[in-house]
């Protein structure tokens, strides 16, 4: 499997069906080496009210400077039905260069790296709510 650098892959948790599932628990593998966008499309899940422009978007950018990184997580524009107010972010990294520090909102947050991947804290954030992730690379 070939994934082109500056990918950003969301994935949520397994369910049997688009309707059992929900996006409030999202891992997000993101890969190293380009910068990179991604815009998250949600809705419902049941109904076509979509169609209708009921549903939310939420941009997730991945910028990479020399010595540095940032994932920056935008509000989220729009709203649906059932969406709740809060979601849960799992992120790894999969760079070649290993990181020294990073922080979410500016508050130091622990890391684990293995052999080019670099697993963060978890952490639960409110929707409308702009999340930050800096990352310092190893020289």
């Amino acid at each position: 499997l070939f994934i082109r650098a500056g990918s950003i892959i969301p994935q949520r948790e397994y369910a049997s069906s688009i309707q059992k599932g929900t996006n409030d628990v999202l891992h997000t593998m993101i890969y190293a080496g380009a910068n990179a966008s991604f815009e998250l499309f949600e809705d419902d899940g049941i109904s076509n009210d979509y169609m209708d422009g009921i549903y939310a978007k939420t941009m997730l950018e991945w910028v990479e400077t020399g010595e540095s990184a940032t994932l920056t997580i935008a509000p989220v524009q729009g709203s649906f039905k059932g969406m709740l107010a809060d979601r849960t972010w799992n992120i790894e990294l999969y760079s070649a260069k290993e990181i020294e520090s990073a922080s979410l909102n500016g508050t130091p947050v622990s890391f684990t790296q293995n052999e080019g991947m670099i697993s963060f804290e978890s952490f639960t954030a409110g929707k409308s709510d702009k999340q930050v992730l800096e990352i310092k690379l190893k020289p």
